[in-house]
């Protein structure tokens, strides 16, 4: 007799495609379910089709833009963090947010070239799965680059041009440092990771062609020209160079991203107004 609500619900067309041969046991399960909250009108008619009945569901935006504001570090979190990398709060950073295998590689070729004309550049590395640093060490080694990670900072790092993130929970810590952001698993055919974090804290974000999981935040974002979707990895050096040289353009772009993070968001509340319907027995 518990009222069940499916909330912030996505269902991407991929999913769609490979659930449509069990629409007739969908429906019955769907069945059980009072409300559907879905992010997207293209996701409420996913749901519809695999069997929702349509009065029961509701578009009301994504619970991401909300949270993307929640996790904004503090002014004094911040200066923590840059007194403990040593760096100073106007130095070229880049940061790589979520990298997945072989992502490195395109990050720290397309770095190389960045340092051939901004010498004093310097990149944070936050790979998606922390298990792999040792890995991503060895690659930074590799280029005869001056590696750390954040676990093994006792007090204020040594010279370092890679940090690799490799601890759980502090990315936004390292996008509030940043210049500009690279959002990982959108070079390769995995759909992306969040790019709302970096986005809500008005840095310029790029990432690559693979965005599905993010479809309608990603086009959101490039419609309003509140982030930059490079092509191929190849491509990734000159676009993070065109911010780095051009602090005005990464500042409107930024501040154009921040703005849009804050106008759509609001779905929490809605959330929890439709949610009173079932409370209210």
């Amino acid at each position: 007799g518990v009222p069940i609500a499916l909330i912030n619900g996505r269902i991407s067309t991929r999913a769609a495609r490979r659930a449509r041969w069990g629409r007739w046991w969908f429906g019955r399960m769907l069945d059980g379910i009072e409300l559907f909250l879905m992010q997207t009108p293209d996701d409420a008619g996913r749901i519809v089709g695999l069997g929702a009945p349509a009065d029961r569901v509701r578009v009301l935006g994504s619970l991401k833009w909300d949270a993307s504001l929640s996790t904004a570090p503090r002014a004094e979190q911040i200066t923590a963090v840059a007194d403990q990398l040593g760096i100073k709060l106007e130095e070229p950073l880049i940061v790589a947010g979520s990298t997945h295998r072989t992502e490195e590689h395109a990050v720290l070729e397309a770095f190389g070239a960045v340092r051939e004309r901004l010498p004093r550049a310097r990149l944070i590395l936050a790979p998606r799965h922390i298990e792999r640093a040792a890995e991503i060490e060895s690659l930074v080694r590799g280029r005869g680059l001056g590696v750390g990670r954040v676990s093994g900072l006792g007090g204020a790092a040594g010279p370092w041009d890679v940090m690799i993130v490799d601890v759980i929970g502090q990315l936004p810590r390292y996008y509030a440092l940043a210049s500009v952001v690279f959002v990982g698993g959108s070079l390769i055919p995995h759909g992306g990771q969040n790019p709302l974090e970096a986005a809500g804290l008005g840095k310029p974000v790029i990432f690559g062609p693979s965005m599905e999981n993010f479809a309608d935040i990603a086009n959101q974002l490039l419609v309003h020209q509140a982030a930059c979707q490079v092509p191929t990895a190849a491509h990734l050096a000159t676009t993070l160079q065109r911010f780095l040289t051009d602090p005005e353009e990464a500042r409107l772009m930024g501040a154009r991203a921040r703005s849009l993070v804050e106008r759509l968001s609001g779905a929490t509340q809605k959330t929890l107004e439709a949610l009173d319907s079932l409370l209210i027995r």
